[in-house]
């Protein structure tokens, strides 16, 4: 199945138009939630949710909130955001003894993470609730941890698990190709309004196990106006058992797909595309090759395997599609990044003879230096960033090294590169490379002496450096490498032209399930001494599967208070320059 990007996906969340609901009057508890990509009101899943929590705690009033859900995910995101604070100070200025759930679905949660809400108000806040959060996939690490809340404790699993304490719900259904990490799907993602989710949300709000609902006890909570929200979907009519009007007489509610839009959308579906199976592969081979070859002009991102490919464990692609794959590449004129996490003989296959029509800014891969990789690169004289995943000899460093150095048309235009420390000492020196990222499991102690003095002869200075580490957890040393060598670049050019130092650590589930202990990532004493930079203006620690391995975002700033570092102005004595600190998604301020 295609796992489509974030982007394109979250257009699929309904599509439904609801009438907005009206201000509430000041009852105890008001539910405010932002609708997905498309919706008007409260949408799939905030209409049942609405109706089950005032059920639950009658009484209950709640405000649709109404922003721009067209398909952005940056400008309109802020613009929401500052909407939803003034809303806030409104109503608990006019109300202000009420209390708050603050709920989002799909791009209604994007917006729920994008809030910062004064302190006031975020103590009315007793619960948040999350349906098919985007940040759950893609990791934007500045926002997944984000929670307009006090003392934030997430229940990731709230269906089937209780977390004590926890003031959070995030629902995220197996197979939703827009929150679970190895979710494909856009069934999953479309069913929260009707799979029971919203239901459950409402009983875990009142159960015996949500301490901020059950301190205030649902007795308090007087009956006062309620406002249903009306789906308005034009296809087809229905009516349900749903719950009385004044009139008594069953509400009727009009559902349906909006199937005009759905097709008006089949350029954002495949704009960016990700196969992690033999399945996927043989899909897409398909698709471009008969079933809708017209579709593949709108193909500009294609990802075959997993982002990182970690000691040489690559998505086995069998030899015989390799071929079909071909066949696909052929196809695309219009791709931009490419990224194939196969194994080298897959890899030779594949871009052997290739007549590639596309001009690609990004391409990564994790094979071996052959003639067909050599031969597609210089094809490729427009890329601008090149992963190298796969463990390079020095044999192949030094055969590239003189392949790029002595043919101007090779690699040209190259600034970002990831890769073993071996090829990135090489290559900062004969081209404009100012960005770079070190895979630490790539054998790369034997290089760090050369590396740092490579620095000191790059084409132009280094300004952006990462890494991405897979020691495993518990060993008492992770960080040790990275760590050490961000301090030895306080020696070199780099003190006074970094701007950017980035950590991903990346884990093996059934080593690290248990998760980490930060202060195992941050080993020597003081913690942060590794951060003297002159211009150094943005650090980031994060991990490749987000919050669901992160600290409780508690754990994270119970830490920083205990080394006296959380706030930014603790940091900046370090580094001048920061303006920016994020330690799993908790922003240092």
């Amino acid at each position: 199945m295609i796992s489509w990007s974030l982007l394109t996906t979250l257009v699929l969340a309904g599509f439904t138009t609801a009438n907005p609901m009206r201000r509430a009057e000041c009852s105890a508890l008001h539910l405010v939630f932002a609708a997905g990509t498309g919706e008007v009101g409260l949408g799939l899943a905030g209409t049942p949710f609405s109706d089950a929590l005032a059920t639950a705690i009658p009484g209950t009033t709640t405000y649709a909130i109404s922003y721009d859900t067209s398909v952005e995910y940056n400008a309109t995101l802020v613009t929401a955001s500052e909407s939803i604070q003034k809303y806030f100070v409104e109503q608990v200025a006019a109300c202000p003894d009420q209390k708050f759930v603050f709920g989002g679905y799909s791009k209604g949660a994007m917006v729920l993470h994008r809030t910062s809400l004064p302190s006031a108000i975020k103590s009315k806040q007793i619960a948040l609730v999350v349906f098919g959060d985007p940040y759950l996939k893609y990791q934007t690490t500045e926002h997944e941890n984000a929670w307009p809340i006090d003392n934030p404790i997430v229940n990731l699993s709230p269906v089937n698990k209780t977390v004590s304490g926890a003031n959070i719900a995030s629902f995220c259904n197996v197979g939703d190709v827009i929150c679970d990490l190895t979710g494909g799907e856009v069934g999953p993602h479309l069913a929260y309004g009707t799979d029971g989710s919203a239901s459950k949300a409402a009983q875990y709000l009142v159960g015996p196990d949500f301490n901020p609902i059950k301190h205030h006890g649902s007795s308090q909570f007087s009956i006062s106006s309620r406002s249903w929200a009306h789906v308005l979907q034009p296809n087809r009519t229905a009516t349900h058992g749903a719950p009385q009007n004044h009139d008594n007489e069953p509400r009727k509610v009009t559902t349906g797909i909006n199937r005009g839009t759905y097709q008006a959308l089949h350029v954002l579906l495949y704009r960016s595309i990700n196969l992690r199976s033999v399945q996927s592969v043989t899909s897409l081979y398909g698709i471009i090759t008969s079933l809708q070859p017209e579709h593949s002009v709108y193909i500009t991102s294609l990802q075959i395997g997993p982002e990182w490919c970690v000691n040489n464990e690559h998505f086995r692609l069998n030899r015989s599609l390799a071929p079909q794959l071909h066949r696909v590449l052929q196809n695309l004129g219009n791709l931009k990044s490419l990224s194939l996490a196969i194994t080298p003989n897959a890899l030779n296959v594949l871009l052997n003879n290739l007549v590639a029509p596309f001009h690609l800014d990004t391409f990564a891969h994790s094979g071996k230096l052959s003639t067909a990789l050599l031969r597609f690169l210089e094809q490729q004289s427009s890329i601008t960033k090149l992963g190298w995943q796969g463990a390079m000899s020095q044999r192949e460093v030094d055969s590239l090294y003189f392949s790029v150095e002595g043919n101007p048309g090779l690699l040209p235009e190259l600034e970002v590169l990831e890769g073993p420390l071996n090829l990135l000492k090489a290559l900062i020196q004969i081209r404009r490379i100012s960005r770079v990222t070190i895979f630490q499991w790539l054998g790369y102690y034997s290089y760090i002496e050369e590396f740092l003095a490579s620095i000191k002869l790059a084409m132009v200075p280094i300004t952006q450096l990462g890494f991405v580490d897979d020691v495993p957890i518990g060993t008492g040393w992770i960080g040790i490498g990275w760590i050490g060598i961000a301090k030895r670049l306080q020696s070199t050019p780099a003190f006074s032209t970094l701007k950017e130092l980035r950590v991903v650590k990346l884990f093996r589930k059934s080593v690290d399930d248990y998760g980490p202990k930060i202060g195992d990532v941050f080993p020597s004493n003081p913690p942060f001494d590794f951060l003297h930079f002159e211009a150094l203006e943005k650090f980031e620690f994060t991990h490749s599967t987000g919050v669901r391995h992160a600290p409780p975002p508690v754990g994270v700033d119970e830490w920083l208070i205990f080394h006296q570092m959380h706030q930014l102005t603790a940091w900046r004595e370090l580094s001048p320059s920061l303006h920016t600190v994020l330690l799993w998604g908790s922003v240092v301020s």
